[in-house]
């Protein structure tokens, strides 16, 4: 964005323009490469998180909760990514 701004005043004024400079560009581009976030990790799921979750809600009568339940722990079971699950959704 920098660059944009500087090239822009450049030309107004009628001078010559920097940014067109390889080292510029080159630069530029070494920035854009470096800027990324890092990429944070989800903590897996264990089988005692599962069991906490079951026992948390084993006296639930809410459907939704038994389903989401149910489907959770078939996803475990069967290593199924969320989208394999939604085909198991009525």
């Amino acid at each position: 964005m920098l660059k944009y701004g500087i090239k822009w005043a450049h030309e107004i004024n009628g001078l010559a323009d920097p940014t067109e400079n390889s080292f510029v560009s080159s630069i530029q581009e070494a920035a854009k490469r470096t800027a990324y976030k890092t990429v944070t990790k989800k903590e897996p799921v264990t089988t005692d998180m599962l069991i906490q979750h079951c026992e948390k809600y084993s006296d639930s009568e809410d459907m939704l909760i038994v389903r989401d339940l149910t489907m959770t722990l078939l996803g475990f079971a069967g290593l199924l990514r969320c989208n394999e699950l939604q085909l198991f959704t009525f």
